[in-house]
């Protein structure tokens, strides 16, 4: 599976810096929201369990990945989460279904990541630290 993806500043529209969303014009050298990896989440299109996919955790620097074939053959569901100390952040897409066959690539596409503007999430994890927020009340 083959996956790329852009994070996108929902109130300005503007790309991520790598995998910083940055306060923008009140402080441009703040960074508002860091994303610390991405995650390829797979789901039967027929419902049931996650499959077991090690590889479909990954850097979020890379903004391309191609997970191992570790995926068994059949209709899913895909979507890509963003996530800052382990939580799901921003709003992604809604899931698209795809075919996976055996030791073929299937592109997931581009997909964009957007992050409202009350969005937090630190550059460093601590237990019990800053608190994570993924939008507005």
């Amino acid at each position: 599976m083959v996956v790329r993806w852009r994070l996108v500043d929902q109130l300005t529209g503007v790309l991520a810096s790598g995998c910083d969303i940055d306060e923008g014009a009140s402080d441009p050298h703040a960074t508002r929201v860091h994303v610390h990896e991405m995650k390829l989440v797979v789901t039967p299109a027929s419902g049931g369990v996650e499959p077991s996919c090690p590889s479909c955790r990954f850097p979020c620097d890379r903004g391309e990945w191609t997970t191992e074939f570790s995926i068994p053959e059949g209709p899913y569901r895909l979507s890509l989460q963003a996530l800052a100390c382990g939580t799901p952040i921003g709003e992604s897409p809604p899931p698209v279904q795809r075919d996976i066959r055996r030791g073929e690539i299937a592109n997931f596409g581009a997909i964009g990541i957007l992050f409202p503007p009350c969005s937090r999430a630190p550059k460093v994890c601590l237990d019990g630290g800053t608190q994570i927020l993924s939008g507005c009340p």
